[in-house]
């Protein structure tokens, strides 16, 4: 599966680039917003807006192994997503308790940093005054994404499959569920199962990233309460950034 992913190119335009050379899922590229295109694979109506996950599949088998490779990256992320609440809720309770936190794994070391850098500022500077350095030049980018993240899954997405180069289908889903989709002419029965499939795999994809922010939502209320007087939406961003670290959302992004 993993040669047959290196052969396809998955991309997730108009998502915040927070990931870096990480992508989404570690299967999706980030890249900004496209200016509006018009729906239909030849026509002039009306544009779509929101996400655009595209799929450029390579011909053959190859095609089936790389979406069965992304739809088991976003399962796993999808059912590693109660983990990260778990840990989160174990960092929150020992810092409640006063418990000095020895941190046993990189995520939970980084969030105890950045938090103490958020808390020790607040301290010394008063919460309307900057914060450290290390906290704006990390943790800021993150609240950025965070608020972008959360008014992208909000919108349309709009899902485009090619594979050996050949546009096989484009669809667009609202909020709502309401679909429309534009076939290629003479599509045959495995073409237009890879389409449906790559629209079941983009959908599954958007629903995992919003349980995510609501699981950082959560949990930031959980960890503020615990750590900081800063508030929930101060340690938005760390936690978002917990989350996706753990459940495999955002792989390997420093």
């Amino acid at each position: 599966m993993d040669a047959a992913l290196a052969n396809s190119a998955f991309v997730v335009g108009g998502w915040p680039d927070e990931t870096g050379a990480s992508p989404l899922f570690g299967v999706w590229k980030t890249t900004p917003a496209r200016p509006a295109v018009a729906f239909a694979l030849d026509s002039k109506q009306e544009p779509a807006t929101g996400p655009r996950w595209e799929a450029k599949l390579p011909a053959g088998l190859a095609a089936d192994e790389a979406l069965r490779g992304a739809g088991q990256a976003v399962h796993e992320a999808y059912l590693a997503l109660p983990e990260a609440a778990r840990r989160l809720d174990a960092y929150a309770t020992s810092r409640r308790a006063g418990v000095s936190f020895a941190a046993t794994a990189a995520e939970e070391a980084e969030l105890d940093r950045y938090l103490r850098a958020l808390r020790q500022d607040a301290v010394a500077f008063g919460l309307g005054d900057r914060l450290d350095a290390v906290w704006d030049e990390v943790i800021g980018p993150f609240r950025a994404a965070f608020d972008e993240a959360l008014q992208q899954t909000g919108n349309l997405a709009w899902v485009e499959t090619e594979q050996a180069g050949t546009r096989l289908g484009q669809t667009v889903v609202s909020w709502t569920g309401d679909v429309r989709t534009a076939w290629r002419a003479g599509l045959d029965r495995t073409e237009a199962d890879l389409h449906r499939r790559h629209l079941d795999l983009a959908l599954d994809a958007r629903q995992t990233l919003l349980r995510a922010i609501a699981l950082a939502v959560q949990g930031a209320a959980v960890v503020a309460a615990a750590v900081t007087p800063g508030g929930a939406l101060l340690v938005l961003p760390a936690v978002w950034r917990f989350v996706t670290r753990i459940s495999g959302i955002i792989r390997n992004a420093g």
